[in-house]
């Protein structure tokens, strides 16, 4: 198993990102700011090459989805703004 981190470039209240991956992750295991940015770490499984495309999506504090039932919650990260992103994985 390895740690890795993405940078989730410009949060919006609710928005989804599609990261494309030649390895298949475990789990998020943390999310925070870095730099300016909004980042998430991931246990990645190194030892199975799976192409795979996994789908994370964030959601701002006071925001509605009618998509929250299909997702995995996962962490929450606090922004040095005072946004504060909530991360859930699946589609």
């Amino acid at each position: 198993m390895i740690v890795y981190k993405y940078v989730l470039h410009k949060p919006d209240a609710h928005k989804t990102y599609n990261i494309k991956d030649a390895t298949s992750w475990n789990r998020i295991i943390h999310a925070e700011e870095q730099r300016g940015e909004l980042c998430i770490w991931v246990l990645l499984d190194d030892e199975q090459p799976i192409v795979m495309n996994h789908e994370v999506y964030i959601l701002g504090t006071g925001f509605e989805s009618a998509t929250l039932e299909e997702r995995d919650y996962r962490c929450t990260a606090v922004m040095s703004s005072g946004l504060v992103w909530h991360i859930f994985a699946g589609n």
